[in-house]
């Protein structure tokens, strides 16, 4: 019982009605992942960047590893290309979200 009224006073102080921590700035630590989660919060990775519309990649409520950026959002294709013998390249990005270019810069189009 004590732990119920830990973990709520805890969510509280988060605001009391966060359903989800989502982030994908950065790779998170799986261990905050897992500490997080051990307070009852769903936390969840993803992947994205601004010239996205952020978001490209996210895992599940109910499908999800600490350590990945997830599975591609519907209608966006995910490439890696350039693979190193461990699998690491860079990713290439393709999907209605994706923007077309800088506006008024034609140098950075």
């Amino acid at each position: 019982m004590k732990k119920k009224k830990y973990l709520k006073s805890f969510k509280k102080k988060f605001g009391g009605a966060i359903r989800v921590f989502i982030v994908g700035g950065a790779a998170a630590d799986p261990v905050v992942a897992e500490g997080l989660q051990g307070f009852g919060f769903a936390f969840l990775q993803g992947y994205g960047l601004t010239e996205t519309s952020p978001i490209l990649a996210l895992n599940q409520i109910d499908n999800f590893k600490n350590n990945a950026a997830g599975i591609p959002l519907t209608n966006v294709e995910l490439k890696i290309m350039d693979k190193d013998e461990d699998g690491i390249g860079e990713i290439y990005a393709k999907g209605d979200s994706v923007m077309l270019g800088y506006y008024k810069d034609q140098e950075k189009n």
